[in-house]
Formats: C-alpha cells, structure tokens, sequence
C-alpha cells in the first residue's frame, strides 16, 4: 500500500528548493541538456579522454580528470601545478600502471598536455588526439564532470591542501555511479 498525501509531489518540491545544500550545489545559469549522442566503442580502454580542472577557491586548486568513453570510468587527482611534467606523471601513475593501455588519448590543447605528455603517449605508441581549441563540446564528457565536480565543491569547506585531497580521493570511487559519466 502506497502512502500517498494530497499535495505531496508540490510539498516535496518546495523541501528540495529550501534546501541550502541544494540551492548552493547548483549553479545558477547553467541548464543541463542530454549529452550529445556517443559513438558506441564496443572496445572498453579503447580511449581515454584527460583534463585539468580547476582552480577552485582561493588556494587556486587544480586537479587532473581521466575518463574512459567505453565504460565511464573517472578519475581524479589532486596536482600542485599545471605542468606537462606532473600531468605526464600522473597519467602514467594512476592510469596507465592500473589499467589496460588505450590506443588513444583525447586532451585539449593546454599548456600541460605538450613535451613531457607527448613523449610519454609517444613512448607507449598511444596516438594522441587534441581537441580543436576553445572548443570545449569536443570533450564534452569531461566538461561535464567537471561541471558537477564544480557544482559539489560548492556545498564543501575545502580551505586546505589536505581538505582538497581528501575531496579528490573520495569523488575517486563516487562519481563513476553518482554521475553517469
């Protein structure tokens, strides 16, 4: 048997909309639409899409995002800098001694993808495939991570290196199912 109460759904609404840690993880001008339709990759680990996000806050903090496009699978970790260096160590840390090597990678054309990154996906034989620049819907997926990345920093105390870190580990094993990459 349901339990149902007359006005109920407009009761609920109005709980949700009360709610600051709702109003403040919601960013007020953006409305989200469906993903663009995805090539089907029938290959998981085929391709990997990476990403500097941030900064965020007054610490300025930054963090490197990497995604598979087959099976959504997201990653974040904290960095110091934006360098090409640390975003080269980071890839082949946490993504390439863990998992199946992709046979390309797709990143925008930043600063922290050139020298270092490049050798290091040169090294492995992983072809590399930039976005065009100022073109962000090309890596629309990982936009969109770092879209409600964004929207969940809001609603945190992040004032330290550590509270960052902590943030970035704990969104490592959440957000693959509380987003549907």
């Amino acid at each position: 048997m349901a339990h149902v109460f007359q006005c109920m759904e407009a009761d609920a609404e109005r709980c949700v909309k009360a709610c600051i840690e709702y109003a403040k993880s919601k960013h007020p001008t953006v409305k989200y639409d469906k993903l663009p339709l995805k090539t089907v990759t029938v290959h998981p680990w085929y391709e990997v899409v990476i990403d500097l996000i941030g900064p965020f806050g007054k610490q300025q903090f930054r963090g490197v995002a990497i995604i598979d496009t087959s099976t959504r699978l997201c990653e974040l970790h904290p960095v110091i800098d934006a360098s090409s260096d640390e975003a080269a160590y980071i890839l082949d840390r946490y993504w390439l001694c863990r998992y199946p090597r992709p046979t390309r990678i797709i990143y925008d054309q930043g600063t922290e993808f050139k020298k270092e990154f490049v050798e290091l996906l040169e090294s492995y034989g992983i072809a590399m495939v930039p976005t065009t620049p100022r073109n962000p819907q090309a890596n629309g997926v990982i936009e969109r991570l770092h879209r409600v990345i964004g929207d969940k920093m809001r609603t945190q105390e992040i004032n330290t290196a550590a509270d960052w870190e902590v943030f970035t580990t704990s969104r490592l094993h959440s957000e693959p199912r509380a987003t549907a990459c």
